[in-house]
């Protein structure tokens, strides 16, 4: 091999690694050090129904929510959910609910709009002021920065309870 050849694909081979080396760079600093927000579920038991988009979907436990998902527990059910790494929610037995997010783990927003039952909520670490976090129910809202607290809903008739 000649030497004009052999510095020509050396320079190559560094035009390559440099290139791999600056794409590695950009889509690990893409998110600007934020955690993108995740809502899972963490546990539950008995009869838990989840609708995403008009269709009724099998809860399993790690399973990631979407915005807009409704969730309905049955008798003697339950689910525990986690939003980011600090926030439970549990629903108790006979509990239906939605969720709405958007943003990031430390600039977003966590809605929930209670339909009907019992809701327990352990946000563990202070929400930062681009933060919010509301529970809902139809004669209520109650927003929170950080606390445990517990939401009990019941209208005057709820069908097949």
């Amino acid at each position: 091999m000649n030497k004009k050849l052999r510095i020509t694909l050396i320079a190559a081979g560094v035009v390559v690694v440099v290139i791999i080396a600056a794409l590695a760079i950009i889509m690990g600093n893409r998110d600007n050090g934020k955690a993108y927000r995740v809502i899972k579920v963490d546990a539950f038991e008995g009869t838990v129904n989840l609708i995403r988009n008009d269709d009724d979907k099998n809860v399993f436990e790690g399973m990631k929510l979407k915005s807009k998902d409704r969730i309905t527990t049955g008798k003697e059910s339950h689910v525990m959910l986690l939003a980011d790494s600090d926030k439970h929610i549990l629903a108790r037995e006979n509990t239906c609910f939605s969720i709405k997010s958007q943003g990031t783990e430390s600039n977003g927003k966590i809605e929930i709009k209670l339909e009907y039952g019992s809701t327990y909520y352990d946000i563990e670490s202070r929400l930062s002021s681009d933060s919010e976090f509301k529970v809902k129910t139809p004669n209520a809202t109650a927003s929170v920065r950080g606390t445990k607290f517990e939401v009990i809903y019941y209208p005057e008739k709820i069908e097949n309870m």
